[in-house]
């Protein structure tokens, strides 16, 4: 679970930072370009931060074995039913 939200947001935030540069790039005015450059900079301070909670709290480690159980039941996905 805190995977997918660690997943999420961090795909939100670096989607977020590239379309402040983009829509930054595209302003005229240097306050403009700036706004969006800032914009996009905590975008991506977002995500350094994210990176760092992943390593510090070893989520790389859980997600080989999580992938590895996720493998075996598309492989083998049974008629296991929650009722």
């Amino acid at each position: 679970m805190i995977l997918c939200v660690f997943s999420h947001n961090y795909t939100a935030n670096s989607k977020h930072a590239l379309i402040s540069i983009a829509e930054g790039s595209g302003k005229n005015s240097v306050a403009e370009k700036r706004r969006f450059y800032s914009i996009a900079m905590g975008s991506l301070r977002e995500v350094q931060a994210l990176v760092d909670l992943i390593e510090q709290n070893g989520l790389i480690e859980l997600a080989d074995p999580v992938a590895a159980h996720l493998y075996k039941l598309i492989q083998n996905p049974g008629t296991w039913s929650r009722s």
